[in-house]
């Protein structure tokens, strides 16, 4: 996996890349065992009964991504909270992967009933969305043209962030499914959401200028 993803960068990043994976490798080495176990119930999204069938689910991808982030914000840390799992220069993101391949629609509905009804009701409340979401393995069949399915900001046809109660445009017909209940959707506001293809690909710009450029951009 390695040498593939190192391998469709430029030869120019290579080496830069090289050193972003060792150093990521590292801190999860670090983590423990037990530790990034449970890292991973706050990275691996689950919205239905879906059995995790191999305890190496989505983590080639938590890799790539973290690896690529490093080469911008070295300093980034792991939160282990359901609100956000990454810190980044004491700005908050998470980090989804889902097990069931759900639209990216889904995912961010999903998130945001759990946010609503869990004890970060508050800050969601209050504050909304971290500063971004990054969506991995969702459903992606034909969505890049298509504004209603794609969330992503930097590949959807409008090329800016969706509002959350434009995703959701009926959210005030939802009270049988309880979500949201208390929370006025139209103060939440902006969802920014970065998917796997926008984050994996920077690795495939000319220089690694381009890349902090882009990757300041995505994350």
């Amino acid at each position: 996996m390695r040498r593939f993803f190192i391998g469709q960068a430029h030869v120019g990043v290579r080496d830069d890349l090289q050193r972003s994976m060792d150093e990521v490798a590292r801190r999860i080495v670090e983590m423990g065992e037990e530790r990034f176990a449970e890292y991973l119930q706050l990275y691996r999204y689950l919205t239905g009964d879906v059995q995790v069938s191999s305890p190496q689910l989505g983590v080639r991808d938590l890799w790539k991504w973290l690896s690529l982030i490093h080469l911008l914000e070295p300093e980034w840390q792991f939160t282990e909270s359901e609100y956000s799992n990454l810190e980044l220069q004491s700005e908050f993101i998470h980090l989804l992967y889902s097990l069931r391949q759900d639209p990216m629609r889904d995912l961010v509905f999903d998130f945001a009933e759990r946010m609503a009804k869990g004890h970060h009701r508050p800050v969601f409340k209050t504050h909304g969305f971290p500063r971004r979401l990054v969506l991995g393995n969702t459903y992606r069949e034909d969505v890049r043209e298509d504004d209603d399915e794609n969330l992503c900001e930097h590949c959807r046809p409008a090329q800016q962030a969706p509002l959350f109660h434009q995703i959701i445009p009926d959210i005030g017909h939802t009270d049988s499914r309880g979500i949201l209940q208390g929370v006025d959707p139209n103060r939440v506001g902006e969802v920014r959401i970065t998917c796997h293809d926008c984050l994996h690909d920077v690795r495939t710009l000319p220089d690694l200028d381009a890349i902090l450029k882009r990757l300041g951009e995505v994350i």
